[in-house]
């Protein structure tokens, strides 16, 4: 059917037949008609769909005998050939070459559109820019555009390019083709360059022909990384950078080696089990070994190792350890002045030296090690320890630091001389210590104590010098010898004793070089040989020959002082100031002489309550009148009294003859104190009396009274308020015979 048969008005009649009908092109939709079209319905020939009969009836279009039948069952048969161009419902006018293509929303649901059906043998040609398309939505293209050719795939799916065997990309099509990639059945693919294989995959990896190239890192790009977290990163920026951001970086290989980009020098070289060499200048100049690293010099120089701190931008930051080119020297140097300065030189088989300002201050020798003079060797953080021998003079050993200094030892330590081999001391494990005078023990611990010890045939002396011994008053001494050990001072410039004791005997003790005490089998003996005073004393306590025993401060008035007067031969207990002497028995006062006088019983310590005098002696009586005295003459008289305080025991026994009258009472007279200034200070009692006459009648006693503040008393007949006795009562030419007693006290 000719493309005119179909105008805007339709398809004209008659001009559709079978042939001119391909198979699925008309449908329902193509088609013009009234009512409703469906599975049970047909297109009558009036351009109505119609609900067939029950009966299966075949119907014939009116218009189209012999073209389209419907049978009773709704279904309806174009004949072949039957529609033509003008016959479809079409949204455009075709152009020759057109190809009719399903366009859903257009008129009728078709549109004509540009394109090229297949050539034949010859091939399906199309022109620049029309693209051959597949899918419903075009997803597919292929084209191209007079200079190049493009396979689009513009859709949301994959492009997959299969085939049942490998699969080539070649180009050079002009040539022999060549390729660029191979995907293989087998399942490796190849890449290509010029037809050489670069690259390969494998089951375990990629295999590499040739170089790779990438250009230079910028802004993170241009970079091989590898890791699921970008982990491995080489690059190049200026700098050539291989990166890893987690775990280890490792290079494994059996042999390794890096040489430079002219490959004439070798720089790194390592071997599995073996070494790692570094070079210098292609020069070998590190290697480790199994225990540790090697530094190695060139031929004929000098191996250095350099140790920078701080980067290395200091002075004070460098240091070189070096051994020297001809093998003899080893140091380790600092460069802190500008220049490099010795710290420690070490000499094969030999010496070992330290530095310090580049001056030598410490060697190792043959037999131990050596500072040099003036060296101090310090120990501790604030060099409390210290060990020096001076310039040429002495050796040093000083500890200056709080606490405690100690010299130990398993077994003994000696302190002997250089040359001689003299001992100065000898500490023993687990024993004495000994010190040594000449070679000569002079001095040694025990379990008890400490021993001094003198030669054969000499003394044992133990010297103590006290204010450094720069005088003679600083120096004493201990002594012993023959059985005898003495306590000795240098006072007056030679050895005096001050103490000696005997084996088995006396102490003695000296006072400058004189003895004053010693101990003897029944006690103590003080002696003197010199003449002694002291301004203490007053002549009555004595002076001369004194041995004299002092307790208590050497100063007045804290000492109490027992002496013994050689001139006078008498002893002396004496307290010197304000204080008292106390005497006791069984842990308890007894008696206590006061500093003010008097003394005090039985722990009694006031001054009202002392006895400040206690007298014995005689005394010498004698008669009187108290108008004119008596004579007579005195045959025998004893008188004696006791003062204890200021009460006065008084008695009398005399007898006489040739008694001559006096005048007056009789008065007694010569007692050996005065009375008490107040009346009835006393009382004498006549007991016997042989030649008195009894006037009175009054019987023995006769009491009496004494006269106030005096010496003399009175006797009464009877009693107090009788009238003393007269002169007149005593028998005349009789010998008289009175004994009498009496009790006073005085002021």
């Amino acid at each position: 059917m000719a493309l005119t048969q179909v105008t805007s008005g339709g398809i004209k009649d008659s001009e559709v037949k079978n042939a001119d009908m391909a198979d699925d092109s008309v449908g329902i939709a193509e088609l013009s008609a009234t009512g409703t079209a469906g599975n049970t319905t047909y297109l009558r020939g009036d351009n109505t769909w119609t609900v067939p009969p029950d009966t299966d009836t075949q119907y014939t279009h009116p218009n189209h005998s012999g073209e389209v039948t419907s049978v009773g069952d709704g279904a309806t048969t174009i004949t072949d050939d039957v529609v033509d161009e003008a016959n479809l419902k079409i949204s455009n006018t075709p152009t020759d070459g057109y190809i009719l293509t399903a366009r859903s929303g257009n008129v009728g649901g078709m549109t004509w559109e540009a394109g090229v059906l297949g050539g034949g043998g010859t091939g399906t040609d199309y022109d620049d820019n029309v693209k051959a398309r597949w899918g419903t939505h075009h997803d597919l293209e292929i084209y191209h555009d007079s200079n190049n050719s493009f396979i689009d795939d513009v859709g949301t799916g994959q492009l997959y390019l299969r085939g049942g065997g490998d699969v080539y990309l070649q180009v050079d099509l002009d040539s022999t083709p060549k390729n660029s990639v191979v995907a293989a059945s087998a399942g490796f693919v190849k890449l290509y360059y010029n037809d050489n294989e670069k690259l390969a995959t494998t089951n375990t990896g990629i295999i590499l022909t040739g170089d790779v190239k990438i250009n230079d890192e910028a802004s993170g790009a241009n970079k091989f990384i590898a890791g699921n977290g970008d982990d491995l990163q080489i690059y190049h920026n200026t700098d050539s950078i291989i990166k890893n951001n987690t775990n280890v970086l490792r290079l494994l290989a059996d042999s390794f080696q890096v040489d430079n980009a002219a490959n004439t020098e070798v720089m790194i070289n390592a071997v599995a089990g073996g070494a790692v060499e570094l070079y210098h200048d292609d020069i070998k100049t590190l290697e480790t070994d199994a225990n540790g690293v090697k530094i190695l010099g060139p031929e004929g120089g000098n191996g250095e190792l350099f140790l920078y701190a701080d980067e290395g931008d200091d002075n004070a930051d460098k240091w070189k350890i070096k051994a020297a080119q001809d093998g003899t020297y080893f140091y380790l140097q600092n460069y802190n002045s500008g220049s490099w300065a010795t710290n420690i030189k070490a000499v094969g088989d030999g010496q070992v030296e330290l530095y310090h300002n580049n001056n030598k201050k410490f060697e190792t020798t043959t037999n131990g090690c050596k500072l040099a003079d003036g060296v101090l060797m310090e120990f501790g953080d604030n060099g409390e320890f210290t060990l020096d021998h001076g310039l040429n003079t002495n050796t040093h050993i000083k500890h200056t630091g709080a606490g405690d200094m100690y010299i130990q030892s398993v077994n003994d330590i000696l302190l002997r001389n250089n040359t001689t081999a003299d001992k100065y001391a000898h500490f023993k494990e687990d024993g004495a210590v000994e010190l040594y005078y000449n070679n000569i023990r002079t001095l040694f611990t025990d379990p008890n104590g400490a021993v001094v010890m003198g030669p054969e045939g000499g003394s044992g002396n133990l010297y103590l010098y006290g204010d450094e011994g720069d005088d003679n008053n600083d120096k004493f001494a201990f002594v012993a010898f023959a059985g005898e050990l003495s306590i000795q001072n240098y006072t007056s410039g030679s050895w005096e004793n001050s103490i000696k004791c005997n084996g088995d005997g006396n102490v003695e003790l000296y006072h400058d070089g004189d003895k004053r005490l010693e101990t003897s089998t029944n006690g103590i003996k003080v002696s003197r040989t010199t003449t002694y005073s002291d301004s203490n004393f007053t002549s009555d306590q004595g002076s001369g020959l004194v041995s004299r025993l002092t307790l208590g401060t050497t100063a007045a008035p804290a000492k109490l002082s027992i002496m013994y007067h050689n001139d006078t031969e008498r002893a002396t207990i004496w307290t010197e100031g304000s204080f008292p002497l106390v005497l006791g028995s069984a842990g308890t006062e007894r008696v206590r002489i006061l500093s003010s006088g008097g003394m005090t019983f039985n722990g009694d310590t006031a001054a009202a309550n002392a006895l400040d005098d206690y007298e014995e002696g005689t005394w010498t009586f004698s008669f009187g009148g108290s108008s004119s005295n008596p004579s007579y003459n005195v045959q025998s008289s004893t008188c004696t009294y006791t003062k204890i305080g200021n009460v006065v025991h008084f008695s009398g026994d005399i007898s006489f003859n040739n008694w001559v009258d006096g005048s007056g009472y009789l008065l007694w007279k010569g007692l050996p104190f005065a009375s008490k200034a107040s009346s009835y200070s006393g009382f004498a009692i006549l007991t016997y009396a042989n030649g008195l006459d009894n006037n009175s009648g009054d019987g023995l006693p006769y009491a009496s009274y004494l006269i106030t503040n005096s010496s003399n008393f009175y006797i009464n007949q009877g009693d107090s308020n009788t009238a003393p006795i007269n002169t007149d009562q005593v028998a005349t030419g009789y010998s008289c015979h009175f004994i009498f007693h009496g009790t006073y006290t005085t002021d």
